[in-house]
This record gives structure tokens, sequence and C-alpha cells, in this order.
């Protein structure tokens, strides 16, 4: 979506990038420390462009970044958006009427966003929502993700398949950003239950990671009990929640 030419990046007018995908690069760009003017170009368009962005997690990927830097306008605004929608309606504390994909990650982003610049209102959402979350995504004391189609507001019976390894991977970062804001070992003992979803602390009682510590891509309902497919973004996923739990002190 973006060229390199001879007068700088520009942008492929006749495509429509992604909301998540912009997020999810300028997160990227905003956190390592590598300076360079094209990264600066990439980010002046990304960010020119976000001021107009409709999704909650391609706000939150953003937030998520720009939590690295000095305080920008934008990066309120975006905070705002997100806390303007925050519903607490009896049982469901929520951002929307439906739990959908990555989840975790808007409480994520609410609890750096709240440490980083000690913003109690981001905080206040935060525990909440965790809370919210927390309490949706368990069976019997076992972590159980949202399956991937989602999970309605008014629902009375939900799916437990396909569970995906982008559910936990976030929740572990969201657990481990909750814990650095707090210090309270609630969040850390969370963290080590979420992580232990990829090794068997599943509704299946499977593990998803093989023995080249790669991983598979969920959960399902058939025989073999997982989906053995091993994508990008499930091992990036484990990988993140592999970092985070190193970072707790919680394995080697």
């Amino acid at each position: 979506y973006f060229y390199d030419k001879e007068n700088g990046i520009e942008p492929d007018m006749t495509k429509e990038c992604s909301e998540d995908g912009l997020g999810m690069v300028a997160w990227a760009l905003l956190t390592t420390k590598k300076k360079g003017q094209k990264k600066d170009d990439i980010l002046k368009i990304i960010l020119n462009q976000a001021k107009n962005w409709n999704y909650l997690r391609s706000k939150a990927y953003l937030i998520l970044g720009l939590t690295n830097g000095t305080l920008i306008s934008l990066e309120n605004d975006l905070i705002n958006d997100i806390l303007r929608v925050y519903k607490d309606d009896g049982n469901w504390k929520w951002f929307e009427d439906r739990l959908t994909y990555g989840n975790a990650l808007i409480p994520w982003a609410l609890w750096k966003k709240g440490r980083t610049r000690q913003d109690n209102e981001s905080l206040k959402a935060a525990k909440s929502s965790t809370e919210f979350l927390l309490n949706k995504c368990q069976k019997d004391d076992v972590p159980m993700p949202v399956a991937h189609l989602g999970l309605e507001k008014n629902d009375n019976e939900r799916l437990y398949f396909d569970q995906q390894p982008i559910e936990a991977g976030y929740m572990v970062r969201c657990l481990e950003e909750a814990y650095k804001a707090t210090n309270d070992n609630y969040y850390k003992n969370m963290a080590e239950k979420w992580w232990g979803w990829f090794w068997g602390n599943n509704i299946n009682k499977v593990k998803l990671i093989d023995d080249d510590f790669a991983c598979y891509d969920g959960l399902t309902v058939k025989d073999d009990k997982v989906n053995l497919n091993q994508g990008a973004e499930s091992n990036i996923c484990f990988l993140m929640a592999y970092l985070a739990v190193r970072r707790l002190g919680l394995v080697d």
C-alpha cells in the first residue's frame, strides 16, 4: 500500500488499506528506537489518516505505539473515542454490543495509556473491562476465549470453538500491562493462567505448541481438537505472550 518513490514514501491511492493493518504498522514503528526518514514519512501518512479512523482496535494499536513517546493531541483524541463508547450496562461492561476478535487489545491499550500518562479515567475503564472480559472468557475456572464467530451481548448460549491464539496472546499482554500499572499479583497470576491456555489449560486439554516451539491455529471441535495450521498470526501472538511471561518472571 506504500511505495518508495524518488520524492519519498507515497501511498497507493487506488487501494484502501486496512485500518488495523495501519495501526499495527504505526505501533511497530513507534516502538522501535531505530530512526530514519522513511520511518518518519510512513508515520506522517498514517497519523494523518488516523484522525478519521472508525475502528476501536485500530485506535488501540496506535495508542500502544504513541504512548512510547511524547504526548500528542491525537493520542488523547483516540483514547477519548474509546472511552466515549464504553458501556457499563449491568453485566455488560464493554465498548461494543458484542465481543469479536483480539478483544483484550482494547483494555491493554487503556492500561498502558493510564500507566504512562497517569490517566485515571483510562485506568478505571481498563480495570472494569478487563474484569468483565475475564469473567466472560472462562469455563469452570479454565480460560475460554471467545470463539471466532464472536459473542453477542444478548446471547444466552455461546459457541466454544474455534478459539484462537490471538485471544490468549493479547490477554496475557493485557494482564502484563495491568500488573505494571497496579503491581497487583492478581493480574500476574491471571497472566500465568492464560499463558497455560497454550499448554493445555483449555477446555480441550491439549497443547497448542509443538516440539519446535511453534503454535497451532486454535482449538476445534473436531477429533484432533487442534487446528494443525501454524499461521504467522498464531506464532506472533504466542511469542508476544511468551516474552510477556518472561518479563513477569513466570518462565525462564
